[in-house]
This record gives structure tokens, C-alpha cells and sequence, in this order.
């Protein structure tokens, strides 16, 4: 299973326990679309990875600098 999977499958769940409406809980237990399980595996899922870790890397960076190592 992939990281994108893992994250998706836990994100899903949650969003379902959640959801207070029981026609939205119903969509979601059905599960999203193809095009969209797509677009988050083929573009947003990849790009937020990148801005995670450009967060990261600036607090590091910026952690540095100010204790002066």
C-alpha cells in the first residue's frame, strides 16, 4: 500500500466518523469518484508534500540563524 493509500484510507475514515449529515456520511461511506482519487493522488497530494517540507525547511533554516550556528 501506498503512502498516498495510507494517508487517503485514514483521512477518509475520519472524515466519515466525523460527518454529521447522514446523506453526506452515505456519499463518503460509498467512497470518491475515480477522477477525483486521481486528481488528489496525481496533484494535490504531491504538492502538498512539497509545501510541508518547505515549512519544515524554513523553521529549520530559520532555527539556525537565530541560535547562530
Amino acid at each position: 500500500m501506498s503512502l498516498f493509500e495510507v494517508v487517503y484510507e485514514e483521512w477518509l475514515q475520519q472524515q466519515i466518523h466525523d460527518e454529521k449529515s447522514p446523506r453526506r456520511r452515505e456519499l463518503l461511506q460509498n467512497g470518491l469518484g475515480h477522477g477525483t482519487v486521481e486528481f488528489l493522488r496525481s496533484i494535490w497530494f504531491p504538492v502538498i508534500a512539497i509545501w510541508i517540507t518547505y515549512i519544515l525547511n524554513i523553521k529549520y533554516v530559520t532555527s539556525i540563524t537565530d541560535t547562530g550556528i
